[in-house]
């Protein structure tokens, strides 16, 4: 996988460090968030979360990812059946486009209509 990098929750209103995780992972779990919404809000909020009030940043001072995410298969019982190294790599693989199992996951708790299949973001 990709580098790991320390993150940092910051104080919603003044931007102050209040606690520091050894990985965006740890965090993402402390607060329930996953990958999407995390990309989401750094793509277009500079890490902040305005329905949770929280505010994130990445420990090197970079707000970006520096990799895209594998993407998993799941069956039907929820297990990770194959993993791509991208969402892009699994949309040439299946006939669609990136975006839309990028939507589907964000939206639709991975599901993917037309092709009856279910897919998630890769935590690690």
């Amino acid at each position: 996988m990709g580098k790991i990098r320390e993150f940092e929750q910051l104080d919603y209103e003044t931007g102050e460090v209040i606690k520091r995780y050894r990985t965006v992972k740890e965090a993402l779990e402390e607060h329930g968030i996953d990958r999407a919404k995390m990309r989401i809000a750094f793509m277009g909020h500079d890490g902040k979360f305005p329905d949770k009030k929280l505010w994130f940043r990445y420990g090197d001072g970079v707000n970006k990812p520096l990799q895209r995410y594998q993407v998993g298969k799941l069956n039907d019982a929820g297990e990770v059946v194959k993993v791509y190294n991208s969402a892009e790599q699994a949309a040439i693989e299946h006939y669609v486009t990136e975006k839309t199992i990028g939507i589907a996951i964000r939206t639709r708790n991975g599901f993917v209509p037309s092709l009856g299949m279910r897919f998630k973001y890769m935590l690690g």
